[in-house]
């Protein structure tokens, strides 16, 4: 939008733009924030089921095959709710985070990783025999918010959102950050699981302690574009997006 940008953190939609700490908030948004005007979806995040492949392919599973597979999770973890929620009682690894999660995949310990998609994205973009297999549960979504006072603002970031949206900007970034990760996760789920709207909550963090949920179909990665695989986006990858 031309415009310079400061970031700043906030707990909810309410508190940054009540008490004027910002002018557009980015994450979860709720019913409950007051004043607050969705502006639209950035992300969305679920307990998914990440495997394990020997060319790199795609995998599919179904909850009978996970329920006689042994799982890696995170202990204490929203993904343990989550298979609890499926009636899945396989067997159960848990690691202290995610990393060490994928690390027992990769060595052979564990037949599946279950955690948040986008801690999980994040982690097998640079793997290339780990593959994302499908979401246990409805999405949750993070947005951008702004104050329905604000309107001049609001409409604007609306409609940049939309266009970024509609040209495959935003899809490109996800892909980016996570992979070939769908950006919309309701587009490929686990077979046999019970998967209703709102029954989502997932937060976990990778070894480096950042959040996974802070953070458009399958078309962007298959674009002829290939971006940099590294921990970080490089300006070759900015130069890309731009394309």
């Amino acid at each position: 939008m031309g415009l310079k940008v400061a970031f700043v953190d906030a707990s909810s939609a309410g508190s940054a733009l009540g008490d004027k700490k910002a002018d557009i908030f980015i994450g979860e948004i709720n019913s409950t924030d007051g004043d607050v005007s969705s502006l639209g979806t950035c992300l969305y995040d679920a307990a998914s089921v990440f495997g394990k492949t020997s060319d790199g392919g795609s995998l599919s599973v179904s909850t009978d095959t996970l329920n006689t597979s042994t799982l890696g999770v995170q202990m204490s973890s929203a993904s343990q709710e989550a298979l609890a929620k499926q009636s899945i009682t396989a067997n159960q690894k848990t690691y202290s985070n995610i990393n060490e999660c994928f690390e027992a995949l990769e060595s052979g310990e564990v037949d599946y990783v279950i955690c948040d998609s986008t801690a999980g994205g994040y982690l097998a973009r640079l793997m290339s025999e780990v593959s994302y297999v499908g979401a246990l549960e409805a999405p949750s979504t993070l947005g951008v918010a702004g104050l329905s006072s604000n309107d001049e603002l609001c409409r604007a970031v609306s409609d940049a959102l939309d266009d970024i949206t509609v040209d495959g900007t935003l899809e490109a970034v996800h892909c980016v950050w996570y992979g070939q990760i769908p950006y919309d996760l309701t587009t490929k789920t686990v077979s046999g699981a019970n998967v209703q709207p709102g029954d989502s909550e997932s937060s976990e963090t990778t070894s480096s302690g950042s959040e996974s949920s802070d953070s458009n179909n399958e078309t962007a990665s298959s674009e002829d574009k290939s971006f940099s695989q590294e921990g970080t986006i490089t300006d070759d990858d900015i130069n890309k997006l731009n394309s």
